[in-house]
């Protein structure tokens, strides 16, 4: 398991300070059969979203993202998976769930704490998903 932490504290309000980014607008149809599995992300505040994916056929899996002022974002791609990641807020403000843009995404499986959101921008918008 990887362990990333305090990245960006306090956080940024421009552009670019993700702590993981995934593909461009420009190759978001790309199949990059990227998997981010096994990490544990830990008060990782660089902006508004934590890791963005903007490419198609990527796997998120098995990450905790605890204490995050930010989001886990599906904004460009297709068939995407996220699947049993833990999101906990531990009541600190701005935490996130996961934002879904595009919406041939593919699925979602979550775990989040307690009313972290988890908003769909082509779909209802949804508070919690357990």
């Amino acid at each position: 398991m990887n362990y990333i932490h305090d990245f960006a504290e306090p956080p940024i309000k421009d552009n670019g300070y993700e702590t993981l980014g995934i593909g461009t607008s420009k190759y978001s149809h790309v199949n990059a059969r990227v998997t981010v599995e096994l990490n544990c992300f830990y008060r990782c505040n660089g902006e508004v979203e934590c890791i963005f994916n903007k490419s198609s056929e990527n796997t998120c899996r098995h990450n905790i993202f605890s204490e995050c002022q930010g989001k886990l974002t599906l904004r460009h791609g297709d068939r995407n998976l996220v699947e049993a990641n833990f999101f906990i807020g531990s009541n600190v403000s701005r935490t996130d769930g996961v934002r879904v843009i595009n919406a041939e995404q593919g699925e979602l499986r979550l775990y989040t704490d307690l009313y972290l959101p988890v908003s769909f921008t082509r779909r209802p918008y949804l508070r919690s998903v357990r």
